[in-house]
């Protein structure tokens, strides 16, 4: 990216985070109908905000790359080196940490399933794991990857209806499904025009398709089984339509209305949400909040859609 740019966005995430950009913060209008989820990299926690578009909640979260409500109203998040699962007022109801430092060991991506369990994708020893209500490990699933690098290893990683997975791994700039002993069943590369540098977020839609964001690839497509791109929506059109500019895309989450909701890592609005027609019906920056990378909007019986 243009140096220029680069300084000119780290002043502007600076200001409003000083409050002295007040015209960039939302208002009612521009927001969600219920609270949800935002993870913060610059202040390294994630936030609970309100239909308002206001702070309510924050908890410390390093790298908070993977953030959920759950049907109880707990917090679900990834934190450094861990996982942990926060009531609303604080306390710890249970937490993962890895025996490894945050610098052997990074932790990106958590997803709850059905049976209570938590999946977990850890960089450092190349595993995927299932976490018990209890935070103890009770599966293991070894991952063959090309890359050492502990930070970019993996980021995305969900679980797939045949007891799979599907899983970023970042750093190989590809998306690879694994069986549920570890053995590679799918590689999933990236279409023309697009680059996978960075590749961030893989989503399982419940008509099979992925849904991904492509990082620094500023793209988000949907695929089939059979890898053809079914829906993908590029900065270009955002940009010359509706004043958006993306140059680098995190997290998202596909509602049950057919929207699709991104966390924007770096442009001029933090959260960006189009409909299927590629049309922009939300676009915002949340006051207090700095580089947006996860966000979560929560529906009932949503575990699927993400």
């Amino acid at each position: 990216m243009n140096t220029f740019i680069i300084k000119t966005y780290r002043l502007v995430q600076y200001l409003m985070l000083a409050g002295l950009m007040p015209h960039l913060a939302l208002s009612a209008s521009d927001t969600f109908d219920r609270d949800y989820l935002v993870g913060d990299y610059t202040s390294k926690k994630m936030h609970l905000i309100s239909p308002e578009g206001k702070i309510k909640k924050s908890f410390y979260a390093r790298n908070s790359n993977d953030v959920w409500i759950l049907e109880d109203n707990t917090f679900l998040f990834n934190d450094g080196n861990g996982v942990k699962r926060v009531h609303p007022d604080g306390r710890i109801v249970w937490e993962y940490r890895s025996l490894l430092s945050p610098e052997e060991n990074e932790i990106h991506t958590c997803q709850p399933l059905e049976n209570g369990n938590v999946l977990i994708a850890e960089n450092g020893p190349s595993r995927v794991i299932e976490v018990d209500s209890q935070g103890q490990v009770v599966k293991e699933t070894p991952i063959h990857s090309a890359s050492d690098n502990s930070h970019m290893r993996f980021r995305m990683c969900r679980k797939l209806d045949d007891g799979g997975f599907v899983l970023v791994l970042s750093d190989e700039q590809v998306i690879k499904e694994f069986d549920r002993d570890g053995n590679e069943t799918r590689t999933v590369r990236p279409p023309e025009g697009v680059s996978f540098k960075k590749v961030h977020a893989v989503v399982k839609l419940k008509n099979g398709n992925l849904l991904i964001s492509s990082g620094a690839g500023k793209v988000v497509f949907e695929i089939d089984e059979q890898d053809n791109v079914v829906w993908r929506l590029d900065p270009e059109e955002l940009k010359e339509k509706y004043g958006v500019e993306i140059t680098f895309i995190c997290g998202l989450q596909r509602l049950s209305n057919g929207n699709t909701v991104l966390a924007v890592y770096q442009g001029n609005y933090q959260v960006v949400e189009v409909n299927q027609q590629k049309e922009v019906v939300n676009k915002f920056n949340i006051e207090g909040v700095g580089v947006v990378t996860a966000i979560h909007v929560k529906e009932k019986n949503n575990l699927g859609l993400r």
